[in-house]
């Protein structure tokens, strides 16, 4: 095996892996139902899920980068952003979300696609710092680990508050 098929084997694996702890993550969540979907993709694993709770329904896509920049352009493609806007528009109970891992410093972050690309208009630039994530320099939500898995049971209420909608 080439070194590169093995890194890219490894980002592979380390993929599935985020994907797998996102999707026992939900399983934390009361009163929740998830199930991926593909959206066009020729991959074998679907990324996309939608997760129905309580107060709202989400469409997320699952990004993983190993800078300490998301890069928009690079990480989705214009299909994925118009599908998520598409979603986050058509019923005021629907958020799109894209679910952001920095694995190089093992964080996460949700951040739904409309206010992501209001705070892109803003600065100007497609790429976007790991700081500004955890400086909270728009409407954010960082994920905290808890027993290995990254920790969804409190994202209905918190999500909730955080972009808008009546969650109590």
């Amino acid at each position: 095996m080439t070194n590169r098929s093995k890194v890219g084997l490894d980002s592979y694996t380390a993929g599935n892996d985020f994907q797998d702890d996102i999707a026992m993550s939900w399983s934390f969540c009361t009163n929740s139902w998830r199930m991926r979907i593909r959206d066009g993709g020729h991959g074998d694993r679907p990324a996309d899920e939608i997760v129905v709770l309580d107060k709202f329904r989400v469409l997320a896509e699952l990004k993983r980068t190993q800078s300490n920049t998301f890069k928009l352009k690079a990480l989705v493609k214009t299909n994925q952003i118009n599908g998520l806007l598409a979603f986050d528009k058509l019923n005021y109970y629907n958020v799109g979300v894209l679910i952001i891992h920095f694995s190089s410093i093992d964080e996460c972050y949700v951040v739904r696609i409309a206010e992501l690309l209001k705070y892109i208009v803003k600065i100007r630039k497609f790429s976007i710092s790991h700081t500004c994530f955890s400086d909270k320099q728009f409407p954010v939500l960082r994920l905290h680990k808890k027993d290995g898995v990254w920790d969804l049971t409190n994202f209905d209420r918190t999500a909730g508050e955080l972009y808008g909608h009546n969650s109590k």
